[in-house]
């Protein structure tokens, strides 16, 4: 997994004009490095991306507590589903935005 997480990173940086989307620690260094230079855009630019990140793991708690509780037996699957189809959503409309 650490190496998905990786390579999404690396390619969401070249891609995405330099944002990281799997680990947060460089857009959450790139935030505070440019909010204390009064950079503002490129605040914006790398804070963005955290909100949706917190959003992504209140849903992965919520849907992994919500199996337990119904008796699931893998109770992440469902994240780890949701991660796959959003990742190919991705891929596949990324694909059709660079032609």
């Amino acid at each position: 997994m650490s190496w998905a997480a990786g390579f999404v990173d690396a390619v969401s940086w070249v891609v995405l004009y330099h944002v990281y989307t799997s680990h947060m620690t460089g857009n959450t260094a790139s935030l505070a490095l440019n909010s204390a230079s009064h950079e503002w855009q490129q605040a914006w630019h790398h804070g963005w991306v955290i909100i949706p990140f917190f959003a992504g793991l209140l849903y992965s708690a919520a849907t992994t507590k919500a199996a337990r509780r119904h008796g699931f037996h893998s109770s992440f699957a469902f994240a780890l589903l949701t991660e796959l189809l959003l990742l190919s959503a991705f891929v596949v409309l990324g694909c059709y935005w660079l032609r």
